[in-house]
């Protein structure tokens, strides 16, 4: 923490920083950090503290900084070339099934190629009164989320995949605060569900 404001001194910059851990006498908080110089002073310059830890103790909505447009057509792009040619390989396997009698490897291969295309997230959307009223369901059949990572789900690099980057769920959560909306989830019998939260437009 102190060599982020002595950083900021000497560069003379602004400086942000997320997830900081600083360490009390009691208990170790994480904190995001905002060092920005106070305009027409030069000896002056703002500091703002955000304790994270207590979001996660409030609920499970989590809000992010920063804006992610480019991701989010990028994400919407790959959906798109992503359902396209997997409704195809599905109904192609479908198809193959019925007019040949495959037996043995043969049809483990044919039934392998179904279940995987049936693997792809469901999504559905409902409207519901309250404050945020457009909810977005996201629902996988994994083998849910383990408890010791409910809390920091969110945070960038927090995956429990040997080659995971623990990006994913970060950057989703940045492109939900840049449209002022929320998500949160519930793992109900080994499938997740992530339900996303957004306001109307008033026009």
């Amino acid at each position: 923490f102190i060599s982020l404001i002595e950083k900021s001194i000497k560069s003379n910059l602004s400086i942000n920083e997320f997830n900081v851990p600083i360490h009390t006498p009691k208990k170790k908080n994480n904190v995001s950090i905002s060092i920005s110089k106070i305009e027409n002073d030069n000896n002056l310059f703002s500091i703002i503290l955000n304790d994270l830890s207590k979001n996660f103790e409030f609920s499970k909505r989590f809000n992010f900084e920063k804006s992610a447009q480019s991701v989010s057509s990028l994400v919407a792009m790959l959906s798109h070339e992503i359902k396209n040619p997997l409704s195809g390989i599905k109904g192609a396997a479908q198809i193959i099934q019925k007019r040949v009698n495959f037996k043995g490897k043969d049809l483990n291969l044919i039934k392998l190629i179904n279940n995987e295309t049936e693997r792809i997230i469901k999504v559905s959307t409902r409207y519901q009164h309250g404050n945020l009223p457009i909810k977005v369901f996201i629902e996988d059949n994994g083998i849910g989320i383990p408890d010791e990572l409910k809390e920091n789900i969110f945070d960038p690099f927090v995956t429990n995949k040997i080659n995971g980057k623990g990006l994913g769920l970060s950057i989703c959560a940045k492109i939900i605060q840049n449209h002022s909306g929320t998500i949160e989830f519930d793992t109900i019998n080994n499938r997740t569900i992530f339900t996303v939260m957004f306001d109307k437009i008033n026009k």
